[in-house]
């Protein structure tokens, strides 16, 4: 080959641009990629199509099971499936019509065993807890009478922490409470509540280390609700607040391993009619880092989050609903994201059209799988859908 001299370099133009080339394929080599992860197996559940058949909270136990909560055919449910083939193991319902679950957490005992939380969602709005075995026995139950039926009574989360306790989150007297209950003494318990300017609703709960925790919901001023979390002891003591005027609640938590919390939730463009999905992030001192938005049109949202690990991670997954374009479809979605606001992968699940569709509850598993659950809606009919994904 004939080589050119090249008087900028002082050597042949051929091997200029071999040396570039040979760099830019170090270069593209070095670049990790980030493949999305494809479906293991797929459960469904018909429903009635009304507002609260759904999903509300998934967990995925140590010994290999699914237990999925909420409420359809007029009760709560809990559905326990096997974590290897999606296959049905056993349900446990009760309740009323009114009655749902919202959270569910393993008691992270060596059982196999889970905790159960919800409450009925109009008056008198007591709140019910249980403990169930991996056989689908309730081990125990607890019912919390309100004592004032005119005062919101609900349990929106629940956080296993220290080692005998579950502690739930929600509105007690209408006021920002939170409260704890022995997992094998449910006669053992106490509620703390917070002054009325940091609520009035409690939403989501998040480990912050062995005897604190993270509280998310939204706080009331000026004729409107915007988000705020609130880290606070085992015992009630309050330690910072942040508060975001950006969104309407922390519907969902989780600190990841380098200590940044996110909160997701949704955005609200004031006159518009535009929910769009939205993340923030903080820091362990509560200030501001940076945030995520997604979605153009009614109704975005992000409803639930987790880290990418259950041993812990730099990174979570991200699951609710967008609708990305005008009067475009509703869509389920999940991102993985980094603790940094970058965003790995995007998983997109089924395409609701006008309809509800939207991803409620994932866990994450070891081996950075994860497990979604939601709900395809219309109007008279739907389908709750549980949903395995592998790496």
């Amino acid at each position: 080959m004939k080589h050119e001299w090249d008087v900028r370099t002082g050597g042949s133009v051929t091997r200029y641009w071999q040396m570039w080339l040979g760099l830019a394929a170090i270069l593209i080599a070095a670049v990790p990629v980030f493949a999305q992860p494809t479906q293991t197996w797929t459960h469904q559940i018909s429903v009635q199509g009304m507002a609260y058949d759904t999903v509300h909270d998934m967990v995925v136990t140590p010994d290999g099971r699914v237990v999925v909560v909420g409420a359809w055919h007029d009760m709560w449910r809990v559905r326990c499936l096997d974590l290897g083939t999606g296959a049905f193991l056993w349900e446990v319902s009760g309740g009323q019509e009114y009655w749902m679950l919202t959270s569910v957490v393993s008691a992270d005992d060596g059982s196999g065993d889970v905790i159960v939380g919800g409450y009925e969602r109009f008056s008198p709005f007591e709140i019910y807890i249980a403990r169930i075995d991996a056989q689908g026995h309730i081990v125990w139950e607890r019912t919390l009478e309100n004592p004032n039926y005119n005062r919101v009574f609900t349990l929106k989360d629940l956080l296993r922490i220290g080692p005998d306790r579950v502690y739930g989150c929600g509105q007690f007297n209408s006021q920002t409470s939170i409260g704890w209950v022995n997992i094998d003494n449910p006669n053992s318990h106490q509620v703390f509540s917070f002054d009325r300017e940091e609520g009035p609703w409690t939403q989501s709960l998040a480990k912050y280390s062995d005897n604190s925790m993270l509280l998310g919901g939204n706080f009331f001023e000026g004729y409107t609700f915007f988000a705020n979390v609130l880290h606070v002891t085992t015992s009630g003591q309050m330690l910072w607040v942040y508060r975001s005027y950006d969104m309407r609640s922390a519907d969902c938590l989780a600190r990841t391993l380098d200590g940044t919390t996110m909160l997701g939730g949704y955005h609200p463009y004031s006159g518009t009619g535009v929910y769009a999905a939205r993340v923030e992030a903080v820091d362990s001192n509560g200030e501001y880092l940076w945030s995520i938005e997604q979605g153009v049109d009614y109704f975005s949202v992000f409803n639930d989050i987790c880290m990418t690990d259950p041993a812990g991670s730099d990174y979570v997954y991200v699951a609710g609903q967008v609708v990305e374009e005008l009067d475009g479809p509703n869509r389920q979605l999940v991102h993985k994201v980094s603790s940094t606001g970058e965003i790995i992968w995007t998983l997109y699940g089924a395409d609701g059209g006008s309809t509800d569709c939207e991803y409620t509850a994932v866990d994450a598993l070891p081996d950075g799988g994860l497990v979604v659950a939601g709900t395809l809606s219309g109007y008279s009919v739907g389908q709750v859908v549980i949903e395995r994904y592998d790496p």
